[in-house]
Order: C-alpha cells, then sequence, then structure tokens
C-alpha cells in the first residue's frame, strides 16, 4: 500500500513539475544559435538513442544490482524489480516530456516567438516518443525492472 503511494506522488510531482517547467523555462536559452541541421539531430537523437538502448540493455538502466539487493533482503526477494514494473519510470519519464512539450508549445505559440524556439519543443516530443518506445521494447523483451 505504500509503495503505491509512493508512486503516486513521484508521478504527481513529475508531471507538476514538467508543467511548471515549460512554463518558465526561457526556449531560447538552449536553442539561440542553433543551425537547423543540428537542431534536426537534437530532435531524432532520444527518438533513436533509447529504443536502441533498450534493445539491448539486460537490466532496466534503474535497476542497480548494489542498490536493489539490501532493498531485496529487508522487504523481500524481486520486491525492488517489482515496485520498477509498477512505477513504470520510463513512461512517467515519456509523459513528462510530452507534459513539458505541450505546455511550452501553447506557451511559445500564444507569444509569437522565434523558429528557433521550437527545437526544445522538437526535443521534449522526441524523448517522450523515445521513452515510450523503450519501456514498449523493454517490457515485450522481459527485462528484469521493466
Amino acid at each position: 500500500m505504500r509503495s503505491r503511494a509512493v508512486i503516486v506522488l513521484l508521478w504527481a510531482f513529475c508531471l507538476a513539475d514538467a508543467a511548471w517547467v515549460g512554463l518558465t523555462v526561457r526556449a531560447d536559452e538552449f536553442t539561440k544559435g542553433m543551425s537547423p541541421g543540428f537542431g534536426i539531430v537534437v530532435v531524432l537523437l532520444p527518438l533513436a538513442f533509447f529504443p536502441i538502448a533498450s534493445g539491448r540493455a539486460k537490466r532496466s538502466p534503474l535497476f542497480l544490482p548494489a542498490l536493489a539487493r539490501p532493498i531485496d533482503m529487508r522487504v523481500g526477494e524481486g520486491a525492488t524489480a517489482r515496485f520498477l514494473r509498477r512505477w513504470r519510470p520510463f513512461l512517467m519519464l515519456a509523459a513528462a516530456a510530452a507534459v513539458h512539450g505541450l505546455v511550452l508549445g501553447v506557451r511559445l505559440a500564444g507569444a509569437g516567438t522565434a523558429t528557433h524556439e521550437w527545437w526544445l519543443v522538437g526535443f521534449d516530443f522526441g524523448c517522450a516518443a523515445g521513452f515510450a518506445l523503450a519501456h514498449v521494447i523493454l517490457r515485450r523483451r522481459g527485462v528484469p525492472g521493466a
């Protein structure tokens, strides 16, 4: 029961923070002077990297055996992997990236900003898609802690 409350709080904090940062970030700080070629790479890199890395992973990147051992000894064998499976951290990151991109996109559209500032919105949606694909790949492969 406590783990469910922790998971709900993690998701709520992550999504609320993503929305808040989307409202307050200055996109031009990250994208000023960015060439269109580099902007395309920035958008597509997470879409390629996360799924490829998850296709090669032997365990979830968040499943750390050195941390899992003491937790599993105290709570029960496999508790850490079960917690990670229920938490769905890659889906949480995908949702947070999508929320950040959506809030930032709405804000930029209303402000009539420069074209280069939209690369950050593209990066957010690229990360959202990449994390979601990574989650699906890890789950289908049956990777521990995914």
